[in-house]
């Protein structure tokens, strides 16, 4: 379940996590550090491909520990198109099971709309790739086999 705690977005605004999915389902999606070069390649993956999360009824996320200002920056210069949040002390990066000692396991997580189940976590996955896993999940619970 998304966990009631605040973190805040690229702006700065607080953001109640127990609320992300309250009208859609939720990919999000952990990346050691903004700006760098394996968390830009994941971060674009992700930008490409918020429409057709979007067709399937989920909105796209990432977290780091990053403050709000470097990850307005970050979105800005790579053209992010969707919302940023930042957990500076790993807090719910921790609760996802995506904290390593000082840094943050690159992983991609999918919770249910209205409830904010977790439905899948791919924890330690590489920067390329991709959504894959992820994006198949959510295809797959729209359009079951």
């Amino acid at each position: 379940m998304l966990p009631q705690m605040k973190v805040k977005n690229e702006k700065g605004e607080e953001i109640e996590v127990s609320t992300l999915a309250t009208d859609t389902g939720v990919v999000i999606f952990t990346a050691p550090k903004a700006d760098t070069p394996g968390c830009n390649k994941q971060a674009c993956h992700f930008r490409d491909s918020t429409d057709e999360f979007t067709k399937l009824g989920y909105t796209v996320y990432a977290l780091t520990a990053d403050t709000p200002a470097a990850l307005s920056k970050w979105q800005s210069k790579n053209t992010l198109g969707y919302s940023l949040l930042s957990d500076p002390k790993r807090e719910f990066i921790s609760r996802l099971g995506a904290k390593l000692a000082n840094t943050t396991k690159r992983s991609h997580f999918v919770f249910e709309r209205g409830t904010g189940k977790l439905l899948d976590a791919q924890i330690g996955v590489k920067p390329d790739s991709r959504y894959g896993f992820s994006h198949c999940y959510a295809n797959q619970l729209l359009h079951p086999i």
